[in-house]
């Protein structure tokens, strides 16, 4: 388990309820400087803080996994084949299951993308085809 502020590994044997105060108060002057308390949600964004590996770039080319999710009713299949032919398409579309309503059906697809744009450039295509809900 970690410290959900330092991120400390905290093994099990440590988290007797005798130790805990002595682990929280361990990691509280780290958690003073990030404007939060230990164990509570004051920390508005967790992904905006530094993080203590280095960051991970992209090498593009670069194969995407997509996963979209339509609304059958508004979702025409068509429309997302004649945005796809404009990109390098590793993976075919294919459906892969419907909600248990049936009122929406996820899709799946790989594409090769160039460049950090055409990545944002695709996703949002993606979005603004009618019926689609959400892009994974």
């Amino acid at each position: 388990m970690r410290c959900c502020v330092t991120g400390t590994i905290l093994y099990r044997k440590e988290l007797s309820a005798a130790n805990t105060f002595y682990i929280l108060r361990a990691c509280w002057p780290r958690a003073e400087a990030l404007n939060c308390s230990p164990m509570s949600l004051k920390e508005t964004n967790r992904f905006d803080r530094a993080t203590d590996s280095a960051p991970q770039e992209v090498e593009y080319p670069a194969l995407f996994h997509f996963r979209i999710i339509a609304e059958l009713q508004a979702f025409v299949e068509a429309d997302l084949v004649a945005l796809l032919a404009a990109y390098k398409v590793a993976a075919p579309l294919t459906a892969s299951r419907a909600s248990s309503a049936g009122r929406y059906h996820a899709y799946s697809v790989s594409v090769e993308i160039r460049s950090r744009v055409e990545l944002h450039d695709f996703d949002a295509a993606l979005k603004r085809v009618p019926g689609v809900r959400m892009v994974l």
